[in-house]
């Protein structure tokens, strides 16, 4: 069977040199139609026959104007009589049309007319195959190879197929970031004061990184007092201790939008003590960042 598909292309392929030869691309017909190229149709596989009507897959290459170019498709029997049993099939045309071929553009139906006797190896006869709404014909250079036994004839049909292009493959989305944990950073502040210490420009520095570093994030900083103190100046003295760490994360390049302040004063100690009583964990400013 190997040996008999390499008889079949090399018969296709010195018909077709050998016409072409003799029939220039660009040959003028009276009614304005030229030779574009040529298509070479080759069958590709197992068809099917229902006496009346036949359908195998075909493969046919153009040469020509714009080309090259390959369509997929199916050639067979209309309407008549096939009673063949091809093993190989092979056909040459002269594509007739005006102008270009766009990549695609013999895609479509032709119908024409055909007649073959196949015993073994033989030839197949074909008329010219005119498309539908293609604006082109296919004409056949001679007769067509084929192997295999019986005979057809009647209205022949062949379909090109431009092989859809192939869908782009769209990359799936980046998985979403992790959700930001929620962090608290503490900055404790010497007594009666709201001026930020080493150790607390460390803590701010650590905490505008983290900032930073998770847009958007939710940027809480609330300031807090001990217990020493009245209630309205300690609620002025908190306030004053949140603005400073509000300066401090702006200065560190975070967004002034980001940051909102409260001021609790006395309320809300992290360490509960009575009133009066001076307890350095509750001097303090929370920094919560979070989404």
């Amino acid at each position: 069977m190997k040996g008999k598909n390499i008889v079949s292309s090399i018969l296709g392929l010195l018909m077709a040199a050998a016409i072409a030869v003799f029939i220039p691309t660009g040959a003028a017909r009276a009614d304005g139609m030229g030779i574009l190229g040529l298509l070479t149709c080759s069958k590709t596989g197992p068809g099917y026959t229902w006496g009346f009507f036949s359908k195998s897959p075909v493969t046919c290459v153009y040469n020509g104007v714009d080309g090259p170019q390959t369509y997929n498709g199916y050639s067979g029997i209309a309407i008549g009589v096939d009673l063949e049993i091809e093993r190989q099939w092979t056909m040459v045309y002269a594509v007739f049309g005006r102008g270009s071929i766009n990549p695609g553009g013999l895609a479509g139906y032709y119908i024409g007319g055909k007649a073959s006797v196949t015993i073994g190896v033989g030839p197949s006869l074909q008329a010219g195959l005119v498309g539908v709404g293609a604006g082109f014909e296919l004409v056949p250079l001679g007769g067509g190879f084929q192997v295999g036994g019986g005979f057809t004839g009647g209205l022949a049909w062949v379909n090109l197929i431009w092989p859809a292009a192939a869908a782009a493959v769209v990359p799936p989305p980046p998985p979403p970031p992790p959700p930001v944990q929620a962090r608290t950073f503490i900055v404790f502040f010497n007594f009666d004061k709201s001026n930020l210490t080493e150790a607390g420009k460390k803590i701010v520095d650590s905490a505008a990184a983290v900032a930073k570093d998770n847009v958007p994030t939710r940027i809480q900083v609330n300031g807090y007092t001990d217990a020493a103190g009245t209630k309205q100046y300690n609620l002025a003295l908190s306030r004053r201790r949140a603005e400073t760490v509000r300066a401090a994360l702006v200065a560190d390049g975070v967004a002034p939008g980001r940051i909102s302040t409260a001021a609790f004063g006395k309320e809300n100690q992290r360490v509960p003590t009575p009133d009066g009583v001076r307890e350095p964990q509750n001097r303090r400013v929370e920094i919560l960042i979070g989404p």
